[in-house]
């Protein structure tokens, strides 16, 4: 079973893939902690998919919001 890495929940959201080679991104409905597990195998039990098309859009904007960051140089170094 997938666990929260945070607060250990077991309630979870997969929010998408930017790109199909990618690792699947889940968020923790109790905390809101956003993760990437190495490797799964498919989809656990209780991960529940985006409840509309808004909330798998929504997702898939704030995945891309994350990819364009860390791809952006820190101004630190």
């Amino acid at each position: 079973m997938l666990n929260c890495r945070r607060c250990k929940s077991e309630k979870l959201w997969e929010l998408g893939r930017l790109q199909g080679v990618d690792h699947p991104v889940y968020r923790c409905r109790t905390c809101g902690f956003l993760f990437s597990p190495p490797e799964v195998e498919g989809l656990p039990p209780r991960v529940a998919p985006a409840n509309s098309a808004h909330d798998a859009d929504e997702a898939q904007r704030r995945l891309e919001r994350i990819a364009a960051a860390r791809r952006r140089p820190s101004a630190g170094k």
